[in-house]
């Protein structure tokens, strides 16, 4: 078993942590008088330059995604995105401005006996493409469509009357927003 030592110098996540490679976990190395607010609970690779960390307190993580390009495909029958068994408690979602497709099934909760999870979701400016399936499970207040964004695949938010607002940047060739509902500028598909 080895160990690795992180050392986060910035913002609620300073301290030190250990990733035990055993047991794919990271756990705090604070002193058992100090009271921590937050904390990073696991880490990963989702992409060829893109990483994921779930941070936060106890039923509040944040999932954040950092780096940059395409974000690997999760298949629906296969290898479930590394962060699935934390969504749950997942209160925002923060994706990289550099971050050009989010994968298939990536943001999936499929929880059957659970209600659909509230989360706080910008999607990037740079964003071109959404996978199958990929927020299906997930409620959200509102979702901007940005200017870049040129393919969304089938079902890729499926469930989608648990979003509230959806709005398009008007600056989009490729799809539009009437009467709280996502389509291309062809009104051929929703």
């Amino acid at each position: 078993i080895t160990m690795t030592i992180l050392i986060c110098m910035e913002g609620a996540l300073a301290g030190v942590y250990a990733k035990n490679s055993a047991a794919s976990s990271l756990e705090s190395v604070a002193d058992d008088d100090e009271t921590e607010e937050s904390r990073i609970y696991n880490w990963g690779s989702c992409g060829s330059s893109l990483n994921w960390q779930i941070s936060g307190t106890e039923g509040a993580l944040t999932l954040e995604i950092s780096g940059n390009g395409e974000m690997f495909n999760y298949p629906r029958n296969g290898e479930n995105a590394p962060w699935e068994s934390y969504l749950q408690d997942v209160k925002k979602i923060s994706l990289s401005g550099k971050l050009t497709r989010i994968g298939d099934n990536a943001f999936t909760f499929s929880d059957p006996a659970a209600e659909p999870i509230d989360v706080a979701l910008k999607l990037p400016s740079n964003l071109k493409s959404i996978g199958a399936r990929a927020f299906s499970g997930l409620r959200m207040e509102s979702l901007v469509i940005p200017k870049s964004l040129t393919s969304l695949d089938e079902y890729a938010f499926a469930d989608g009357h648990n979003i509230d607002s959806i709005t398009v940047d008007s600056n989009n060739d490729w799809f539009m927003d009437e009467s709280n509902a996502l389509m291309n500028k062809t009104k051929t598909q929703l």
